[in-house]
């Protein structure tokens, strides 16, 4: 509901005194499990038109563990990826879509499953960044690695279709 995906049958969704859908969607970064790469460089899909200065475009990159990939490539963060965004790992596509969501800066963070492409080992550094750089936001996290739900301050789980917390 609140990345606009489905439409209420009743109720209304506000975030932040916002009902109308596209604003909505304007205050919420969003990492899915299967992400969607454009035909654009790897700097393009990560800022999609916002403004990332070099340091904070560094820091992300860093966090993200796409650093030393990106230093391999010849053009760099500026490789145009073109159909080759088919050729890429499960694992560099959602690191790219976790940068997206942090280059975006926004208050609330959604999260689908996004370690889900990647190694263990990986996927523990990538959240463990992920979760200081998201500090002070509102971070709705789906996942079945519950144990990547550490520090979270409410954890609500789905049990026989009814929402229970823990």
């Amino acid at each position: 509901l609140l990345a606009g995906l489905y439409g209420t049958e009743d109720g209304t969704v506000t975030v932040d005194g916002e009902t109308a859908p596209g604003k909505i969607i304007g205050k919420i970064s969003m990492v899915m499990q299967e992400p969607m790469l454009l035909p654009l460089s790897i700097r393009e899909n990560i800022t999609l038109g916002h403004e990332v200065t070099e340091s904070r475009m560094a820091e992300i990159l860093e966090a993200t563990r796409l650093s030393s990939w990106i230093e391999t490539l010849e053009k760099g963060i500026d490789t145009y990826l073109g159909d080759k965004a088919n050729e890429l790992s499960g694992g560099q596509a959602q690191r790219i879509a976790i940068a997206r969501a942090m280059a975006k800066e926004t208050d609330i963070i959604l999260l689908d499953e996004p370690t889900s492409a990647l190694d263990r080992s990986t996927g523990e550094e990538v959240m463990k960044a992920l979760d200081k750089l998201t500090e002070g936001k509102t971070v709705i996290h789906v996942t079945h690695q519950t144990d990547f739900l550490k520090g979270y301050d409410r954890i609500i789980r789905m049990e026989n279709g009814e929402l229970k917390e823990k």
